[in-house]
């Protein structure tokens, strides 16, 4: 079995030296640099998990990251709440039926009303 490439990124000095003594007790992890900031980089070349420190309660860096590292998954670890978040990109594609007038009305109002069931109060 491939091991799984984690990089640890944008995490203070004391709480990385613990995720590193961590990661690197386990036979199936392999720690990799960071993927740099850019578009170009290569799926193949992404990490399969990114460590990062959330900043201030936002998620932004988090999304951000995944819209140039989309095969990665990012865990985010708050440092305030000491808990942590999973973020994740997918692939996913659904039939929405006829593409009438009638339709196309019909499956956006479908995606509306099941994307406002899942925002956050």
């Amino acid at each position: 079995m491939a091991s799984i490439k984690v990089a640890v990124t944008a995490v203070p000095s004391m709480l990385r030296e613990v995720l590193y003594q961590v990661l690197n007790s386990a036979a199936d992890i392999e720690l990799v640099d960071p993927p740099p900031d850019r578009s170009t980089i290569e799926p193949a070349t992404s990490p399969d998990v990114v460590l990062l420190a959330a900043r201030d309660g936002s998620d932004h860096e988090c999304w951000a990251r995944l819209l140039v590292h989309p095969a990665s998954s990012i865990i985010a670890v708050d440092l305030q709440a000491r808990h942590s978040s999973l973020f994740q990109l997918r692939r996913h594609k659904e039939e929405l039926g006829e593409a009438s007038a009638e339709g196309l009305l019909d499956a956006i109002r479908r995606v509306a009303r099941r994307d406002n069931q899942h925002q956050p109060p």
